[in-house]
């Protein structure tokens, strides 16, 4: 790893190199794999994320451009966390910069580590979440009550993929925690809410149909319980088509 990261180094193009994840800390395990951010002055092709293997070891390669570090510098104000400067500004807050052509990266990192430069989850984004578990949790009780095989397997598919995804990811949203990775967020839940954990690993593992929609349902009970309850039956609900959205709307 040390000789790619020289080896990068020596290309022209190449102004900057942050390791982050366990490589940046230390803490590399078997099956630890690389993060290595690659800032690049100029990119003829429009790269993004790559993948390669690195020792043996799978190796995630994210591309950022001079361009990106030089408006962290010269902002004043938060970057949106899932906007690409974002995540440099994620990178930086947390990474290791290995390589830093013009000093740029260091003073681009100082910055980042002295205040908040991402933005705070917003309300739109908690409504979207609220909006999101409902409905789905909706179109699944739906299809339960279907004689139909194929809505069955619908809603054994909706259990599958898009419920544990929805109520997962939202837990931290509607309470404003940034987003993490998934193996962040789990050591999260071990320590500050068990009971969800073991909640959400009895919906992940329930087999029978019922048994499954019932645990689908108190999860999204915990997860919305901090901005409001789950849909009635019967209710009329409708979805704001607002940039901000607030409780009284």
């Amino acid at each position: 790893f040390d000789e790619v990261i020289a080896r990068l180094g020596q290309q022209a193009r190449v102004d900057g190199l942050i390791v982050v994840g366990s490589a940046a800390q230390e803490q590399l395990t078997a099956v630890s794999d690389y993060d290595l951010v690659i800032i690049l002055s100029t990119m003829p092709v429009p790269l993004h994320v790559g993948m390669t293997y690195i020792d043996g070891r799978f190796a995630d390669l994210i591309f950022h451009t001079t361009d990106q570090v030089e408006q962290i510098l010269a902002a004043t104000t938060p970057f949106a966390f899932w906007d690409w400067v974002g995540r440099l500004v994620g990178w930086l807050a947390t990474g290791k910069v290995v390589f830093d052509r013009q000093g740029q990266l260091g003073q681009a990192q100082a910055k980042v580590q002295s205040g908040a430069w991402l933005q705070p989850i917003s309300d739109r984004a908690t409504y979207n979440a609220w909006q999101s578990i409902n409905y789905n949790l909706q179109v699944v009780r739906r299809y339960l009550a279907a004689a139909d095989p194929t809505y069955l397997l619908a809603a054994d598919m909706r259990m599958l993929l898009f419920g544990p995804q929805d109520l997962f990811f939202n837990y931290f949203t509607v309470r404003g925690l940034p987003p993490d990775s998934e193996k962040n967020s789990i050591r999260y839940l071990q320590v500050h809410d068990p009971e969800y954990l073991t909640l959400f690993q009895r919906f992940l593992l329930e087999t029978e149909r019922q048994a499954k929609f019932h645990y689908y349902e108190q999860v999204a009970m915990m997860t919305l319980a901090p901005v409001g309850g789950l849909w009635r039956t019967g209710e009329t609900i409708m979805n704001i088509d607002a940039q901000v959205v607030t409780p009284a709307m």
